[in-house]
């Protein structure tokens, strides 16, 4: 790429004394017909539950069988609600780079020097029959790391751009 591309929708862009910071926020339409199902998953749940605990004699099959769909419950409804809240900023400045995701937990948390980086690459994947795009990045031992994913390709692809010219990597598939 030889000129800087547009920045795309879904990114702000802040600087500061000696940075930039690039913040995603993870709230997108797609989110919410999740959080519908989330929420007749989780009532069921309760109300399966509620029968379970009040009606006396109930065999303990009942209980025990929907463990699973509470466990799926519980992660379906952490990541609509991060989802919902959650932001990741990478926070880049000359030879170091440090990305941060909250306010609800997320991994992963990086901070990394432009030595900690001997490349990137764009990986796509498919989620809900929608391309998604993750930055990869290859450290000095030569294994390769997710470093934030979740990203459109007009997203990734800027966000690219900025790594390598302000971590002075080059090239265009370099890890």
């Amino acid at each position: 790429m030889n000129s800087e591309p547009a920045i795309p929708a879904g990114i702000d862009v802040r600087s500061e004394i000696g940075c930039q910071i690039f913040r995603r926020r993870w709230l997108t339409w797609k989110v919410v017909p999740l959080a519908f199902f989330m929420i007749a998953w989780d009532s069921f749940l309760v109300f399966w539950y509620w029968v379970a605990f009040t009606k006396s004699g109930t065999p303990w099959l009942m209980i025990v069988f929907p463990l699973a769909h509470v466990a799926v419950g519980v992660g379906l409804t952490y990541y609509v609600i991060a989802s919902f809240l959650n932001t990741t900023e990478i926070e880049l400045s000359s030879g170091q780079l440090r990305i941060k995701t909250g306010p609800i937990p997320w991994p992963p948390h990086r901070d990394l020097t432009a030595m900690d980086i001997h490349g990137l690459r764009l990986k796509c994947g498919s989620a809900n029959n929608m391309d998604v795009y993750e930055i990869r990045y290859r450290t000095p031992e030569n294994r390769e790391k997710k470093l934030v994913g979740g990203l459109t390709d007009d997203q990734a692809e800027y966000l690219v751009y900025h790594l390598r010219r302000t971590l002075g990597l080059t090239g265009e598939g370099n890890a």
